[in-house]
């Protein structure tokens, strides 16, 4: 007889004697650890129909797991089934000792990082609603919790919001996602400006989310993320555009260039009022990003955003006309049917500035 089949026979014999939730519980386990699974879930389900105890819910609470284990990701009806026997045992578990607080706090751990993982929508509604029926749980990731089912359902400036309360410097809090945030919120910042309700907060909430993403993380990417960041809440700042300048400068110096820092040198140098420097790289944005649009009769909408930056560019060049402004917004205008909704706005504002502008540029 093996040492697991010996111990394991006198741990029964004395949960037996003594009807130990703890020892049956620890028995258990010793069996699932010497391939006896079936006997193992046999037990745990004996230990989960007991009238009360905490062991019992631990039990519960294994049962789920193990089955999720046991159907896969591939059988989604039956972890769509298992997803709902654990929000139930969240929301009908309410013990407020430190085993229990521990024990539901695993379960909606588990709970959110399973359905945040399918990435629809429907999963991120079910994360914000057991985090708000769950709020009294202390220790539980609420605030990344909620800010990564925000960003799933592309509500950013609460999203951001959430991060910033979720990071901590000195506890590992999670850089990657914080780097994927500030992302996406860089990568659709005129569309998030459209959109936000204090839109100068949420910027720069995300400028202390990229340096924090920086310190973590200290690559290329991340240093990209916080010049654009400095340069977007700058709000004509000296000091803020110089140290994006730095960063960007030493960003080129390593090769680590992509058209993401052109965009972002692009932006810097708007900012600066190099109004030609500036329109000169939007115009190779525009190259960039007319390869890859899927017809000649149909334009991206990051083409869109570097044709109307460009255009603005120029405009604010003392020696452009503004008529040549005018008459290519007019050709854009008459060549593309679908120009997304928020360019064609600002196209008409450019075309109403250009209007009011002297035309004498040029003469």
């Amino acid at each position: 007889m093996s040492t697991c089949h010996r111990g394991l026979r006198k741990l029964s014999a004395i949960a037996a004697a003594k009807n130990n939730q703890k020892l049956e519980y620890l028995c258990s386990i010793v069996l699932n650890g010497c391939g006896r699974s079936a006997e193992s879930e046999k037990l745990l389900e004996k230990i989960a129909a007991c009238p009360a105890g905490i062991w019992r819910n631990r039990a519960k609470l294994d049962l789920i797991i193990r089955r999720m284990e046991q159907a896969g990701k591939e059988n989604k009806a039956q972890q769509n089934k298992l997803l709902e026997e654990l929000r139930d045992f969240i929301l009908n578990y309410h013990g407020q000792d430190k085993n229990s607080n521990s024990l539901r706090r695993e379960a909606i751990t588990i709970y959110c990082q399973l359905l945040l993982e399918t990435g629809d929508d429907t999963s991120a509604q079910k994360v914000l609603t057991i985090l708000d029926n769950t709020e009294a749980t202390g220790g539980i990731q609420l605030d990344l919790f909620k800010s990564k089912a925000l960003q799933q359902l592309g509500q950013l400036e609460m999203s951001v919001h959430h991060m910033v309360l979720a990071i901590r410097m000195d506890s590992g809090s999670p850089a990657e996602e914080v780097t994927e945030l500030v992302g996406e919120v860089v990568d659709k910042i005129e569309q998030v400006e459209s959109q936000a309700d204090n839109f100068n907060k949420m910027i720069n909430n995300c400028k202390k989310l990229a340096k924090f993403s920086y310190v973590i993380q200290n690559n290329s990417q991340t240093a990209r993320l916080l010049a654009e960041t400095l340069i977007l809440s700058a709000e004509k700042e000296n000091g803020q555009l110089l140290q994006a300048q730095e960063i960007l400068n030493k960003i080129a110096q390593d090769g680590a260039g992509d058209i993401d820092s052109v965009r972002c040198r692009a932006r810097l140098l708007r900012e600066q009022g190099k109004f030609e420097q500036a329109a000169k790289l939007w115009v190779k944005i525009c190259q960039k990003r007319k390869d890859e649009t899927p017809s000649a009769s149909r334009r991206s909408w990051k083409w869109w955003r570097a044709k109307y930056y460009e255009l603005d560019c120029w405009a604010k060049c003392p020696q452009t006309k503004k008529q040549d402004v005018l008459h290519t917004i007019e050709v854009l205008e008459n060549s593309f049917t679908e120009i997304p909704l928020l360019w064609a706005k600002k196209l008409m504002m450019l075309r109403q500035y250009c209007r009011r502008q002297p035309n004498d540029a040029g003469k």
